[in-house]
Parts: structure tokens; C-alpha cells; sequence
């Protein structure tokens, strides 16, 4: 019997181009901005019009936890990129300190499972015979649908003023394995250490214009990706913005276009369009992303046993 171990890499952190407006998305630390029940989620279409092409879904839920200076959220995702699809449920902790100056200081850590389907049946191989069904002629490869499960680890820093904010965080911080069993042999997904760092601020351009600078850089310490968006927000309800996605020849991947509004004091929608700029940019349609976020003011009793009415949405 012929039995082998293979050993892939695999990018498993899904990219969304809003990643900047959303901090919450990979840094649990910003979970503490949530000073509301806040409610996001997010869909995106990657290099569409290319077979195979990746789609994912993110679901979070967000809220303070009165009394302790700590927030508490859980983050549902699913991402399906050709013939793999990851789906990651995690639970999120933070807790903030109060400096000088109106500054803040969040620590924040997520724990949660990941869970990775390999569809063999869309997978072919050079040698592979797929006339009326499917045969690899491979003795590893399956040609049915395999899940895996393994454990995620995140940890994460985030601050901000009144005017600037900046984060720190890792993803997949432990370096566990996503191993498939088949009947001749093992696949293993080594799952990588991702760390993100994000910048932004806010100023006022006119008496109803505010711009929104803001920056991410990506690594996992083999590539390194960066990001800018530049927002401008009229009368705190409508928002336009461009950004870009590559910092030299090798890494640009897009130019960026993004559309939000407010609808109500609860609700908000944002859109971004991204424009291929990498080699894909003959075939690939462009990016679309979709994200919406619904805020519920909580109610809470202080010391003294009033109820307080939080209605500061970020």
C-alpha cells in the first residue's frame, strides 16, 4: 500500500477591503469601540469572473460589558476559494484602560475552531481522467468532500485619542496543523502567523467635511502587503473614499472606491468596489464587497441606579 504526508501552505485570513473601517474584523483588541450591541456583517467577491473565485461571509457581534471596563463579541466566518473552504467561529474578549489626555488603551484575545473543507471533486490533477467521473489517477488526492478541524489562537493591542487610532494584532498565533485524513495518506495545511498593524485619523477639512486617513499593513513574515483608504465623510452621513492595495510592482493588487451612508442613527451601509490592477486584471471583473452595521444603544444601570442611555456610535 502506498501511504504519503503532504504538506501545503495555504493563505487562510480572507481579505476584505474594508478591513480599515472594521478593526474588529482581525484585531479582538477593537472589540472595545463597540459602545453599543453592535451587529456587522460583510460579504465580498473576490476576482470575480475567474473560475473558482473567492467568496467570503463574516458575521460579528459585538457589546461592553458594564461595570469591569471589558467588551465581549463572537466572529462567524466562511470563506470558499476554489476547492478549499474555511469556516472559523471564534469568541472575543477585550478589556480598555483610561490614560492621560483622553487616551485609551485596549488588550484583547480570541479563541475559537477552524474548520477547513477540501472539495476533491473539483480538484484536477495534470494526469487526472475526469470522463464521466472523477479519477485523479492520484494516489493521496480524494475525490469526495474532507473536512478538518483545528484550533485558533489571536491576540491583540489597539489605541486611540480623540483624534488618532492604531492597532496591533496576530492571527493563527499558534502554529497548529489542519490535517486530513485519507486512506492512503495525510494532508497537512500549515496554518501561518498573520500580524496586522493599522493607522488612522480624523480632522475636520470644513464645518461639515471630515477627511478619515487610515493605513493597514499585513505580513506573515514571508510577504507583506499594505493598504490605504482615504474617506471623506459629508455632514457625518454620507462617505466616499479611494484607496489603493500594494506598495511596489510586486505587490499591487487594486485601486480601491468606496461608498457608505447612515441610514439611521442604527444603521449604516458601506460598498467597495476594487479595480484589478494585478496580473489577474485581464480576466478578473473586479472585487465587490457589501457591509452592513447595526448599532442598539444599551441600557444599563449606574452605581446609583440610573438608567444611562449610550448613544455614541462609532
Amino acid at each position: 500500500m502506498f501511504f504519503a504526508n503532504l504538506i501545503i501552505k495555504a493563505q487562510q485570513v480572507p481579505q476584505y477591503s474594508q478591513m480599515a473601517l472594521r478593526p474588529a474584523l482581525f484585531n479582538p483588541a477593537a472589540v472595545s469601540n463597540a459602545h453599543a450591541i453592535s451587529l456587522e456583517g460583510l460579504l465580498r467577491g473576490q476576482w470575480t469572473g475567474i473560475s473558482g473565485w473567492p467568496f467570503s461571509q463574516t458575521v460579528m457581534a459585538n457589546m461592553p460589558l458594564p461595570g469591569i471596563s471589558s467588551y465581549g463579541g463572537l466572529l462567524l466566518s466562511n470563506d470558499n476559494a476554489g476547492a478549499l473552504r474555511s469556516t472559523n467561529f471564534q469568541l472575543r474578549y477585550a478589556y480598555a484602560k483610561k490614560l492621560q489626555n483622553k487616551q485609551r488603551l485596549a488588550f484583547g484575545i480570541a479563541g475559537g475552531i477552524m474548520q477547513v473543507g477540501l472539495n476533491g471533486d473539483e480538484l484536477i490533477t495534470p494526469d487526472g481522467n475526469y470522463s464521466g467521473s472523477i479519477d485523479h489517477i492520484d494516489p493521496i488526492l480524494p475525490a469526495i468532500t474532507t473536512n478538518a478541524v483545528a484550533f485558533e489562537v489571536g491576540a491583540g493591542v489597539y489605541w486611540n485619542n480623540q483624534k488618532w487610532y492604531a492597532g496591533l494584532t496576530t492571527e493563527r498565533a499558534i502554529a497548529t496543523k489542519t490535517r486530513f485524513n485519507f486512506e492512503n495518506g495525510n494532508l497537512l495545511l500549515k496554518n501561518q502567523l498573520h500580524t496586522t498593524f493599522n493607522v488612522g485619523t480624523e480632522f475636520w477639512l470644513t464645518n461639515i467635511i471630515t477627511l478619515h486617513p487610515n493605513a493597514v499593513v499585513k505580513t506573515n513574515f514571508k510577504v507583506l502587503q499594505t493598504e490605504a483608504l482615504l474617506i471623506a465623510a459629508f455632514s457625518e452621513i454620507y462617505q466616499i473614499g479611494i484607496g489603493f492595495r500594494g506598495y511596489n510592482p510586486n505587490s499591487i493588487d487594486a485601486f480601491l472606491l468606496y461608498g457608505g451612508i447612515l441610514l439611521n442613527k442604527k444603521l449604516s451601509v458601506g460598498y467597495t468596489y476594487d479595480i484589478t490592477l494585478s496580473g489577474l486584471r485581464n480576466t478578473s471583473s473586479g472585487s465587490h464587497e457589501l457591509g452592513i452595521k447595526y448599532q442598539k444603544p444599551l441600557l444599563f444601570k449606574s452605581a446609583k441606579g440610573k438608567t444611562l442611555y449610550n448613544p455614541r456610535f462609532l
